[in-house]
C-alpha cells in the first residue's frame, strides 16, 4: 500500500477501526473541523478555508468522530494504524508500507487518510488505484455514503453539493465554492496524463 504525492507514485491496502471520544479534544477530527471554520472569522466559510495539516492524532480523531459508526465491532485504534498515519503524513513524494492481510490497511489509508486529506483541504485531486475495477468503485461508494449521508460530517466540513457523481468519479463542492475530486481506477488503467482543471493529482493511492 502507498501513495504518490503531487502526481508521483507509491503504495497501501485493507481494514477497520473505531473508539469514540470527545470530538473537541486536542487533535481530534471534530476540533480540526471547528478550527477550519474559525479561521474564516466572521466570514465563516464564505471565503476559501486554509488547509489543516494532517497528523496521526487528527486522523484518529476524525475516524472516531465521523467514521466510527461504520464499524460493527469497534475496537481501540491499532498502533499499526497510527504508525501508518505517521508515515503517510510525512513530507515526501513516494511513501510505501506493507503488512499482511487483516491489518485493515485500506480502512486506515484508502478510507480514513484519503477522506480526511480532502476534507481538511490538503488535497483537492486524489486518484485511488485498486487491483480491480469493482474494488476501486467500492471505495468511491464508501466516500459517497459519508459525504451524502453523514449529517455531522456534512455540516462540520461545509459540504454543499456534488458536481459530479458517477460510480468511479466524484467532484464535491464546499460551501466556500472550493472543490475536490476523487477518482477510482483499476491497476491496469492508465494514470499518466490524467488532469483536472489543468492540474495533476495531488496524490495517487495504491
Amino acid at each position: 500500500m502507498g501513495i504518490s504525492k503531487a502526481g508521483r507514485v507509491s503504495h497501501a491496502h485493507q481494514g477497520q477501526s473505531g473508539l469514540h471520544r470527545d470530538p473537541f479534544a486536542l487533535g481530534d477530527g471534530g476540533a480540526g473541523a471547528k478550527q477550519m471554520r474559525e479561521k474564516g472569522g466572521s466570514q465563516s466559510l464564505l471565503q476559501p478555508v486554509s488547509p489543516v495539516p494532517l497528523n496521526p492524532a487528527l486522523i484518529e480523531g476524525f475516524v472516531q468522530t465521523y467514521l466510527a459508526h461504520k464499524y460493527d465491532n469497534r475496537s481501540p485504534t491499532p498502533p499499526f494504524h497510527r504508525e501508518l498515519w505517521e508515515l503517510f503524513c510525512q513530507d515526501g513524494n513516494r511513501i510505501c508500507a506493507a503488512a499482511p492481510r487483516g491489518h485493515a490497511k485500506s480502512t486506515a489509508i484508502t478510507e480514513a487518510y484519503v477522506l480526511s486529506d480532502v476534507l481538511f483541504r490538503n488535497s483537492d485531486y486524489v486518484i485511488v488505484v485498486s487491483e480491480t475495477y469493482p474494488q476501486a468503485v467500492e471505495f468511491i461508494r464508501e466516500y459517497k455514503t459519508e459525504l451524502q449521508q453523514n449529517d455531522q460530517l456534512i455540516e462540520d466540513f461545509g459540504i454543499k453539493k456534488f458536481l459530479k457523481d458517477t460510480e468511479d468519479d466524484i467532484i464535491v463542492e464546499f460551501t466556500d465554492k472550493t472543490q475536490f475530486r476523487i477518482r477510482a481506477l483499476a491497476s491496469e488503467g492508465a494514470v499518466r496524463g490524467i488532469k483536472w482543471n489543468k492540474k495533476r493529482p495531488n496524490k495517487i493511492v495504491f
